[in-house]
Order: structure tokens, then sequence, then C-alpha cells
């Protein structure tokens, strides 16, 4: 009975301090779009915070690298459009992506992990694509 109340103790614990954990977001442009949507200017953002996203207009801020996006488990619409992205890879802890806009980005190498299994919609007008890679397990 007490290693349950204690094992109990311990998840709980360590889900409030994975969600309490700072989130790194480098890039400069995409670090200003996700604060702008989740109206937070400035201090460190959150696991939490990220999963508090479902939808992100990141158009048009000269981002280059999605790191740290991967924490925004709960996004299901992505705008890049009109960025500086060049080789892309999705996250693919978004599994909840539904839609993602890549359109006018000087894309050469595009990657879409397996487990993207929600996605249904990929945008991409004016690429210079030499691969694109899409995920194996994709229903539609």
């Amino acid at each position: 009975m007490w290693a349950l109340v204690f094992t109990v103790m311990a998840l709980t614990h360590f889900a409030a301090s994975t969600l309490a954990q700072e989130v790194s977001i480098p890039d400069p442009g995409l670090n200003a779009a996700i604060r702008e949507a989740l109206e937070k200017p400035s201090g460190p953002l959150s696991g939490q915070d990220l999963l508090s996203l479902t939808n992100l207009d990141a158009c048009g801020r000269n981002i280059s690298s999605v790191e740290g996006l991967g924490a925004a488990h709960n996004l299901t619409a992505l705008d890049l459009q009109s960025n500086l992205l060049s080789n892309l890879v999705v996250p693919g802890e978004l599994t909840n992506l539904a839609t993602i806009e890549l359109s006018f980005n000087p894309l050469t190498n595009c990657f879409f992990p397996d487990g993207l299994t929600n996605l249904d919609r990929i945008i991409i007008k004016t690429g210079h694509l030499s691969n694109l890679t899409l995920p194996a397990d994709l229903r539609s």
C-alpha cells in the first residue's frame, strides 16, 4: 500500500516538474511568434506554456529553425510561410499537428517523421525541394 502511495507521489512530482521546466526556443523569430501567441512578452517559457498552444502563426519572421517547438504537443495548425527554412525536420512530438503551411521558404529538404498521423494538409508553394520525406504511417 505504502509503495503505491509513494509511486503515485513520485510520478506526480515528476509530471509537475516536467511541465514547469524551461523550454528553449533559440530562433528569435520563432520565439517572438510563440510569445505573441501566448501573450507572454518576457520571462521563461515553460512546457506548460507551450502545451497551451494549438495554433501558431509564425509567418514572415525570418525563422530558420524550429528547435524547441516539439514541446508544443497540442499544436494542430502551424503557419511558417515566408521564412528562411531550408532544411526542415518537423518535430516528431507534434502528433496533433493537422495543418502546416510552408510556402515561400527556400526549402530544399523537408522531413516529416512517423507518428504524425493527424497530419492531413501540407502546403508548400514555390519551394526548391530536392527531398521530401512524408510519414510512412500517414493516413490521408
